[in-house]
């Protein structure tokens, strides 16, 4: 069965979904998002993930085009079209910008993609091995990675208080404009 695609109201097949180069995701990191597994018409604790969406959504001020009844109504459609029995759910909301920079404008069109995949939830076969390793995520402001999120959130908000920069110091050296 193919992976259905929802993006901002169409549909589509694995592979021919269609997505403005300006959804700010690709570029910027600029979004949030859940996953949720499902089975038979039924979304995992789906309201617990759409408030876990729509809070990280509201904590980057990324004010979502949609309520959390429609989110919730989209999903089980985009469930119901995927004819899938065990399915995973990604859901995540952008910005979309006319041009590409980094500030943007809080009138901005809130971008929803919304993919449903097969997914089989089978008992662990063999004992897993696991490792730990230092969280690194965010230790890595100096490679130039699409995930611009922090510079997304400092040119707003330099922006918006008539400033043309935002400057990151870190230890009292600065790092990066």
């Amino acid at each position: 069965m193919p992976k259905t695609v929802y993006y901002n109201g169409k549909f589509y097949k694995k592979n021919r979904a269609v997505l403005p180069i300006s959804d700010r995701s690709i570029f910027f990191g600029d979004a949030v998002y859940d996953a949720i597994i499902g089975h038979g018409g039924r979304l995992f604790l789906l309201d617990d993930h759409l408030e876990r969406l729509l809070g990280n959504s509201r904590r980057l001020e990324l004010v979502p085009s949609y309520t959390f009844e429609q989110l919730s109504d989209i999903s089980y459609n985009v469930v119901k079209k995927s004819r899938l029995t065990e399915y995973f759910l990604y859901i995540q909301l952008s910005r979309c910008a006319p041009e590409r920079a980094h500030a943007y404008t809080d009138e901005q069109k809130t971008a929803l993609l919304i993919t449903v995949s097969p997914f089989v939830l089978a008992p662990p076969q063999k004992r897993l091995k696991l490792i730990t390793a230092e969280d690194k995520r965010y230790g890595f402001c100096d490679v130039k990675t699409v995930n611009l999120l922090p510079a997304v959130l400092a040119s707003h908000r330099a922006a918006s208080v008539g400033c043309d920069e935002a400057i990151f110091v870190r230890d009292g050296v600065v790092t990066e404009c």
